[in-house]
C-alpha cells in the first residue's frame, strides 16, 4: 500500500501537465496519507469510509441549494446556512435552560407523574425514578427503555419456553432472596407474570479523545415471527467492587436472554432486570489476533445464568466463531451461531469505545 501511494504521488503531476487537473487539494486524496498508520494502530480498515464528508456535502450544499430559487444561489445558500446555525444555537440554549429546570426538581416522583410535560417515547434513567430527559444533559452513562412495555403480563412459563431461559425461575428466586436475606421471599411459580421488553438502548458517555458525541447502542432480545430469535451479547459488570470504570476487572460477557421487570407482588424493586447466560471470564488472550478467547460457562450441566439490573450492562459486544482445524460446519447462521459454536473470539475492533475498554 505504501509503494502504491508513493508511485501515485511521484506521477500525479502528469495530470496537471496535461491540463486534466489544476491541483490535488482533495480531502479524499489527503485522507489516503493516514490509512496506513490507522491500519497499523487499529487493524482492518473496514470501518473507514467517506460518510462524514458526504454528510457535510448534503447539509451544506444540497439542502442549502434546494432552499434557494436557483438564481444567485450562492448568497441565498450562505443566508440559509446562517439562519440554520442561529436556530441550532437557539435550540442549544433552550436545551441548556431545560436541563437547569430539571435539576431544580426536588421530587423525582412528581417529575415523572402522568401530568408531566417530559413524557416521551423513550425513558432515560441512571437510577430509580430519575426524571425523564435529565441524563441527556450529563456525561453519565445510562439506558433507555420503551415507555410502553410491548409484552406486559407475560407468564414466566412462556418466557422460559420461547427465550431458552431454562434457569430463569431458580435464578430469579435466588436474586430476590439475596436482596432480602432476613426475610422469606414468596416462591416463584411458572404462572407468575412479568413485563418483557424487546430491547434496551445503552447511552455511553463521550470520550474526548475520540468524539464529543454520546453514543447509543441497542441490545436486542426479541422474537419476531417468522424470523428466528435474536439475543445479543454484551459486556456486563459482574462484580461492582472490582470494576473501576476502566479495564476489564469485574467485567464479564453474557448473552442477554430476557429483559423484564419482576412480578409486581415482589416489591423489592421495579427496576428492569436482565437474565443473562454467562461466558467464561476474560482470561484467555490470543496474542496472534490480539483478541480474548471465550467459551460458554456452565454450572451443574446447565447454563451459568444470572440476574443483573440493566444499568450494569455496559456495552454490546461482537463474538467471532472460532472454527478450528476441523471440517467446515454446515447449517450455521447468524441466528444459531451462538448455540452451535463452542468457542469464540471477542472482536475488540468493532468500534473505538470497545477497543479502548479491552485495551486498558
Amino acid at each position: 500500500m505504501q509503494d502504491a501511494l508513493t508511485t501515485f504521488h511521484n506521477n500525479k503531476e502528469a495530470f496537471v501537465e496535461l491540463g486534466i487537473r489544476e491541483h490535488f487539494n482533495i480531502p479524499k486524496v489527503h485522507s489516503m496519507l493516514h490509512y496506513i498508520r490507522s491500519i497499523q494502530l487499529f487493524g482492518s480498515a473496514d470501518g473507514f469510509n467517506t460518510e462524514s464528508p458526504e454528510r457535510l456535502h448534503i447539509d451544506f450544499a444540497k439542502r442549502a441549494y434546494r432552499a434557494s430559487n436557483r438564481r444567485d444561489y450562492v448568497i441565498q445558500m450562505t443566508t440559509w446556512l446562517g439562519r440554520q446555525e442561529s436556530i441550532y444555537i437557539q435550540e442549544t440554549y433552550l436545551a441548556w435552560r431545560g436541563h437547569r429546570t430539571l435539576t431544580d426538581v426536588q421530587d423525582p416522583e412528581e417529575a415523572d407523574s402522568d401530568d408531566s410535560d417530559m413524557e416521551s417515547e423513550l425513558e432515560c434513567r441512571t437510577g430509580d425514578n430519575l426524571p425523564v430527559g435529565l441524563l441527556l444533559s450529563t456525561n453519565l452513562a445510562g439506558y433507555y427503555l420503551p415507555s410502553t412495555c410491548p409484552h406486559p403480563n407475560t407468564p414466566i412459563s412462556h418466557v422460559v419456553e420461547k427465550h431458552g431461559a431454562s434457569e430463569l425461575i431458580p435464578t430469579l428466586q435466588q436474586w430476590l432472596q439475596a436482596r432480602r436475606p432476613d426475610a422469606i421471599v414468596q416462591r416463584l411459580y411458572p404462572f407468575d407474570r412479568v413485563d418483557v421488553y424487546k430491547y434496551i438502548s445503552l447511552l455511553t458517555p463521550p470520550y474526548p479523545h475520540i468524539s464529543e458525541t454520546k453514543r447509543i447502542h441497542k441490545i436486542r432480545r426479541c422474537r419476531r415471527q417468522p424470523t428466528p430469535a435474536h439475543f445479543d451479547t454484551a459486556v456486563v459488570i459482574e462484580n461492582e467492587d472490582l470494576y473501576t470504570g476502566s479495564g476489564i476487572a469485574g467485567l464479564r460477557i453474557g448473552q442477554i436472554k430476557v429483559i423484564f421487570t419482576p412480578p409486581r407482588h415482589f416489591a423489592t424493586t421495579m427496576r428492569p432486570l436482565a437474565y443473562v447466560h454467562w461466558f467464561r471470564p476474560l482470561q484467555t488472550f490470543d496474542t496472534n489476533l490480539s483478541m480474548f478467547r471465550l467459551a460458554r460457562s456452565s454450572r451443574n450441566h446447565a447454563p451459568n445464568a444470572a440476574i443483573v439490573p440493566v444499568d450494569r450492562i455496559l456495552h454490546p459486544c461482537h463474538l467471532i466463531p472460532r472454527f478450528g482445524a476441523g471440517a467446515a460446519r454446515t447449517g450455521m447462521t447468524a441466528y444459531n451461531m451462538l448455540d452451535t459454536v463452542d468457542e469464540f473470539y471477542v472482536n475488540r475492533y468493532i468500534d473505538f469505545d470497545f477497543f479502548e475498554q479491552l485495551s486498558q
